[in-house]
């Protein structure tokens, strides 16, 4: 019917049963990334905000190396992929696409490529764009809505979410081009391999919070992991799994951590504050990214004359 681009939401729409009117809820969040520092003794530092600007951001991602940190931004007027110095510094526009919304980017293993979504022409697709300014190409080319990409641990796959089959699964397609090839079979939305390429972990559903699931990589059985995470806060790690979930009050959050080893999850640090989308972990394991919510603002608007 009508949209709204940025970090506005549109939610319980009503239709009048007479006069031609609609009314809807008009949610608008500011968000911005937020860095936790560990010290040497595993204590967290106070959180500091990175790159700052009074407009949204979301899904920060470290660079392999850690030295450089990818992020979407509605700083240019429209959501798009940012990248920037770990310090929070320089910052600039790396989306291909001025007059589409791009988001959710990663980087690929050998931190040369960042793989991202966006609505260019109209439906939503996954990109590769060449750090270096060497050009993007298209990965996937489906009727339907394709995003939340994620790379193979080799560099040679780009999984991503999709709605093909009628409900959220996880497919993966050849960076280089090839057939598209499906992954999960009861569900799956956020997904990435492990560093060894043995294991993928997923969580079902676009909401959340849910539990991280994991399965080979080359197709098997499905095994539950966690208790609930937030759906899109998840890192992986070469000995485990970094995720959040809800803190002690509703204004807080959780930083755990499942180890591969012991089959466990124990708890990390806590923080004064509600992430959005996104979590990072430094190569180190020592600095933590967050979207966080900065301001919740709710509006009922009406429209006239609605048919």
């Amino acid at each position: 019917i009508f949209s709204d681009a940025g970090s506005a939401t549109l939610a319980d729409i009503a239709v009048s049963p007479v006069g031609h009117r609609l009314v809807y809820a008009h949610l608008q969040l500011a968000t911005s990334i937020r860095e936790i520092v560990l010290d040497a003794t595993g204590r967290p530092g106070e959180d500091h905000p990175l790159f700052a600007t009074t407009l949204s951001e979301s899904n920060p991602a470290f660079s392999p190396d850690g030295t450089r940190i990818a992020f979407d931004s509605l700083r240019s007027g429209i959501r798009s992929i940012w990248v920037g110095e770990a310090s929070g510094r320089n910052g600039r526009n790396f989306s291909p696409f001025p007059d589409a919304q791009t988001t959710a980017p990663r980087w690929s293993p050998d931190g040369r490529r960042i793989a991202f979504a966006s609505n260019t022409g109209g439906q939503w697709d996954v990109y590769v764009v060449d750090v270096d300014g060497g050009g993007w190409r298209r990965i996937t080319d489906d009727p339907a809505d394709d995003y939340s990409p994620n790379w193979s641990s080799d560099g040679r796959w780009v999984y991503f979410c999709s709605r093909r089959t009628g409900d959220y699964q996880i497919w993966k397609r050849p960076a280089a081009g090839g057939a598209a090839l499906r992954v999960t079979r009861n569900g799956g939305t956020v997904a990435a391999e492990s560093l060894d390429g043995r294991w993928i972990y997923f969580v079902k559903k676009p909401w959340g919070p849910l539990p991280l699931w994991r399965m080979p990589a080359g197709g098997g059985v499905e095994e539950k992991l966690t208790e609930p995470a937030r759906v899109r806060s998840f890192w992986l790690s070469r000995s485990g799994i970094y995720y959040t979930r809800l803190g002690p009050r509703s204004d807080t959050t959780e930083i755990r951590f499942f180890d591969f080893t012991t089959g466990s999850s124990r708890h990390v640090a806590y923080a004064d504050f509600r992430p959005r989308l996104g979590l990072s972990v430094s190569p180190d394991g020592r600095s933590f990214l967050f979207s966080v919510i900065d301001q919740w603002r709710s509006d009922l608007l009406m429209v006239e004359n609605f048919r």
